[in-house]
């Protein structure tokens, strides 16, 4: 399964026309590099940057501090993509595939897939 790194995201200052803009560059759910902007940019110093950074970096990781080894929890609806589905095509028949899929990412991935999944030890 795909780690789920705990991300600190990278805080830098770029031109945006004549105004200087305070942008974090993290990567998505998906593993594609994405940028923020950060609001009242303009005229923000470093270390305010850095707090805006933070607080947007909180709801990106889905928590304030990583877990063992700074991997995140992993979500239901990766554990379902990644393992699960994989798991099962090579057991079920084209037409039961065709159907529990459908269902399974319509009702389960859709409405609970962003929850994360803790191992209870």
């Amino acid at each position: 399964m795909k780690k789920r790194r705990f991300q600190k995201g990278s805080l830098q200052q770029v031109r945006r026309g004549k105004a200087k803009r305070w942008i974090v560059l993290y990567y998505n759910a998906e593993g594609k590099r994405q940028y923020h902007t950060l609001r009242g940019a303009g005229g923000m110093t470093k270390s305010q940057a850095e707090k805006e950074r933070d607080e947007f970096m909180h709801t990106v990781n889905g928590c304030e501090v990583p877990d063992e080894g700074g991997l995140r929890p992993v979500l239901l609806r990766e554990f379902i993509e990644q393992k699960f589905l994989p798991f099962q095509r090579g057991k079920w028949k084209g037409s039961t595939a065709g159907t529990s899929e459908n269902r399974i990412q319509h009702h389960i991935v859709k409405d609970i897939g962003d929850l994360q999944l803790r191992i209870s030890r």
